[in-house]
């Protein structure tokens, strides 16, 4: 999908089943060490850093909890800068997080050009993130990019 991605096809969800397959715990995707979360975030920055962010000097990040730190360190030492952050913990907010400043995301402006990276992994959370930057005129798969 990746790949596929990379070469501008365009993906949606279609309301019928349309394959079904049963889950066990021999599958390959369970069992070899090929598809290990540290495998899928490898890919994941291949793809996200020769795509979308190919060429980008600087963007925003949204979440700098355990996922979204390990991202921040990810995208400084690709060579982007990150403007700011976004997070809800008021533990955060205010603070200076490896020199990007952590604000909630009450305070992110209308979108205006410069890509917004989301790494939250928390259930729940991309509904409640998609409506914020709905309502900030962001566009998934444009200028706003899930890695979480």
């Amino acid at each position: 999908m990746l790949r596929a991605a990379a070469q501008g096809m365009r993906f949606g969800k279609v309301e019928e089943v349309l394959f079904d397959w049963t889950d066990s715990p021999s599958r390959l995707t369970r069992s070899d060490s090929r598809y290990d979360p540290a495998a899928f975030d490898r890919c994941r920055q291949m793809y996200l850093f020769s795509g979308p962010l190919k060429d980008i000097d600087q963007i925003d990040l949204w979440g700098v909890g355990r996922t979204g730190k390990s991202w921040l360190h990810r995208i400084q030492a690709h060579g982007i800068s990150v403007r700011r952050g976004y997070d809800i913990s008021q533990r955060k907010i205010g603070k200076t997080m490896h020199g990007v400043s952590i604000v909630h995301p009450n305070a992110m402006p209308v979108a205006d050009g410069t890509p917004l990276v989301v790494a939250v992994g928390a259930d729940g959370a991309r509904d409640l993130i998609r409506a914020h930057i709905r309502s900030r005129r962001y566009v998934v798969g444009q200028d706003v990019w899930f890695v979480a």
